[in-house]
C-alpha cells in the first residue's frame, strides 16, 4: 500500500480499508491543525491507486450479509452501476453457502511468476514448483465440467495460454473439446516458451 506522511483514521472507520488518494493538504494554514504540518499536497497516481485496490481487494472476505448491504448501498448512490466485481480468495469462497454464489461471469487467469515476487525467488530456488501448462488446462476443464450454475466463464487473458470464453453449461463440451485438441496437438515446449515470454499481464 502507498502511504505518504500520516495517516489518520477516525474511530467510525476503524474497520474500513484506506486507499490513499491524496496525501497532504492544499490549505496549509489551519491554526488548529498539525495533522499534515510538515507534508507537501501530494495526488497519487492512477497506477498507485489501481497497485492498492489490487492489494487491498478482498472483500469477498465479508459475510454475505455485508456484501449485501454493500451492494445495495452502492445501487442507491450509483443508479446506473449494473454490476459489481470483485477480486476473492478461494478461502472466502469455500465459506459461502451455494445458494450465495450465482456469479454473472466468473474470470480465471493462470498463475505467471515474475522476478519481483516471493514466489518467484522460491520457484528459483527449488521450494515451489508452478504446475506444468498441460496441466494447468486439465485444471480449467474440471472445473468447467464441475461448474453447475449458469454463469460467463472467461479464460482469455495473456495469462491463459488458450484464451476460452463460455456461456455454461451450454458450452461446455464444446470448449473442453477445444481445450483437449490444444493438450494433444501442441509441444509442451512451445507452452512453456509462451509462459517464460510474458513480461506482464497487462
Amino acid at each position: 500500500m502507498h502511504f505518504t506522511g500520516r495517516t489518520w483514521r477516525p474511530p467510525y472507520e476503524a474497520h474500513s480499508v484506506i486507499i490513499q488518494a491524496t496525501s497532504g493538504c492544499t490549505y496549509h494554514k489551519c491554526k488548529f491543525c498539525s495533522l499534515y504540518k510538515n507534508e507537501c499536497f501530494r495526488m497519487s497516481s492512477i497506477k498507485e491507486f489501481e497497485e492498492d485496490l489490487a492489494v487491498g481487494a478482498n472483500p469477498f472476505a465479508m459475510s454475505y450479509e455485508n456484501l449485501k448491504l454493500r451492494a445495495l448501498t452502492v445501487r442507491d448512490y450509483l443508479i446506473k452501476c449494473q454490476t459489481i466485481a470483485m477480486f476473492a480468495s478461494i478461502r472466502d469462497i469455500k465459506n459461502k453457502e451455494v445458494w450465495q454464489l450465482n456469479p454473472y461471469f466468473i474470470s480465471v487467469d493462470s498463475l505467471t511468476l515474475f522476478p519481483d515476487t516471493e514466489l518467484y525467488q522460491m520457484a528459483q530456488q527449488g521450494l515451489f514448483v508452478p504446475a506444468e501448462e498441460k496441466e494447468r488446462i486439465r485444471e480449467l476443464q474440471i472445473l468447467i465440467n464441475n461448474l453447475n450454475i449458469r454463469t460467463h466463464l472467461f479464460a482469455n487473458t495473456v495469462s491463459n495460454f488458450t484464451p476460452v470464453t463460455a456461456w455454461l453449461p451450454y458450452d461446455r463440451e464444446k470448449v473442453t473439446n477445444e481445450l483437449q485438441f490444444v493438450i494433444d496437438n501442441t509441444d509442451d515446449m512451445e507452452m512453456q516458451e509462451y509462459r517464460n515470454n510474458l513480461k506482464s499481464l497487462g
